[in-house]
């Protein structure tokens, strides 16, 4: 048995060591990258701002003395100099801008730990996180930017400043989900291995029904898949994990693909994104040229890849956004790749530990809420990239460039080590928590 010091000095030891550590190959890569490219070292400077900052963040957690998740912070670290060594082959002014936006992120991260003592005490404000996500989406759904003249609507803009109200209203839903869940469904759950005879009820199907028809709007009149999967893998994983009847999800699954039957014969520009997902070779349509892209990218960079600041991905449409995993394909080739992998498996799993080690319910399904939105949306992007599902529109965590995405990514890094602080929420390994 050691004492509660002992802990918390061995996990900051360990947080701050692997910090180092990640920041020196992250430094080291950028530096790669720099002769690659053929750009002076001395400009190789600005990765320390990476590093640095969640360095920083690590000792502002500690103001807090309880034992907390020491082994995220590291990942995210690492995932995001990964996206910055990526996001300047394909535009150094994008990646500038990143940088300041992972800075932001680290201090909103810490804000979050700090603002939200007892995470619990966000359940009493489901109802108005649910109305203000859903609000988000439905002005968006209007008033929305659109990047192409026919693309999906996801953008809100104020003259210069824009944001991705989707990147919001994912936190948002994660809360509202997590406390409907926490709250409602208690008499409704079921323990493992027992079998509920009892005939779902449409006082507790009503909110399935309203959440999944969100997300078949929201499919079918702005073609927008990454939202829709988001947000109904969201939903169904929240459902099962807070309900525990199979039944409910198989209904909420079967709504889903008859809706999006329907919007395959029915809306031009799903038909056109399934088909350019079957055969991308055949068409002419920019969305092909992606894909096509994408895959060549693959190809170029094999086992090992190109090398960093090599290839050719400065051909490679929307590289920054939605095809950044292609970038890492072609400078990393399959075992970077695998790695990237591996580590965001490593981070849902870590995440989804702090829910199992949680003692409060809601808790506990807010980590679950925020675990699925990580995997779910991690999926989803690389998935399209692959071939494996059409192709979306929504950002790779950590790594893609956007500051929407980054800023509430981090947020929800924050709301994870803030639960794992709770007795029983957080892990050291190696070392016994009290």
């Amino acid at each position: 048995m050691v004492s509660v010091r002992g802990s918390r000095d061995s996990g900051a030891q360990l947080e701050r060591g692997l910090l180092l550590l990640g920041g020196g190959v992250v430094v080291i890569g950028f530096l790669l990258t720099s002769l690659g490219m053929g750009e002076s070292w001395v400009r190789t400077v600005r990765i320390f701002l990476v590093p640095g900052a969640f360095l920083l963040a690590s000792f502002a957690l500690d103001g807090i003395h309880s034992p907390r998740e020491r082994l995220i912070l590291p990942m995210v670290a690492l995932l995001c100099g990964v996206g910055i060594c990526c996001l300047w082959l394909v535009d150094d002014w994008q990646m500038s801008k990143q940088l300041l936006w992972i800075t932001l992120g680290a201090a909103l991260l810490v804000g979050t730990y700090h603002v939200v003592p007892e995470p619990a005490r966000l359940g009493r404000y489901k109802y108005l996180c649910g109305a203000i996500a859903a609000a988000l989406i439905v002005v968006t759904m209007i008033w929305g930017r659109a990047a192409t003249q026919d693309g999906p609507k996801l953008w809100l803009g104020f003259g210069p400043l824009s944001f991705q109200p989707a990147e919001a209203a994912k936190l948002l839903m994660s809360i509202f989900l997590a406390g409907f869940l926490a709250e409602r469904f208690k008499a409704q759950r079921v323990a493992p291995g027992e079998r509920s005879r009892a005939s779902p009820s449409i006082r507790y199907m009503g909110p399935v029904i309203l959440v999944v028809g969100l997300c078949l709007a929201m499919f079918v009149l702005q073609s927008d898949l990454g939202a829709a999967m988001l947000f109904f893998g969201l939903f169904v994983a929240m459902l099962y994990v807070g309900v525990g009847r199979l039944r409910y999800v198989l209904m909420s699954i079967a709504l889903f693909l008859a809706g999006a039957g329907l919007a395959y014969q029915y809306s031009p520009k799903v038909a056109s994104r399934v088909s350019i997902w079957l055969d991308p070779w055949g068409s002419g349509d920019y969305g092909a040229g992606q894909i096509r892209e994408s895959l060549l990218c693959f190809g170029e960079g094999g086992i090992f890849g190109t090398g960093l600041g090599l290839g050719m991905v400065g051909r490679l449409p929307a590289a920054s956004t939605d095809l950044i995993f292609a970038v890492i394909g072609e400078q990393m080739g399959m075992l970077g790749c695998t790695a990237i992998l591996l580590l965001y498996a490593m981070l849902v799993y870590r995440s989804f530990r702090i829910a199992w080690r949680s003692e409060d319910a809601f808790s506990s399904l807010l980590a679950t809420a925020l675990a699925t939105v990580l995997a779910v949306q991690t999926l989803t992007i690389i998935g399209g990239v692959t071939r494996l599902i059409p192709l979306t529109g929504i950002t790779l965590p950590f790594v893609s460039y956007g500051g929407s995405s980054m800023a509430t990514n981090l947020v929800a890094v924050g709301l994870l080590l803030a639960i794992s602080r709770q007795p029983g929420g957080s892990s050291v390994p190696g070392v016994t928590d009290i």
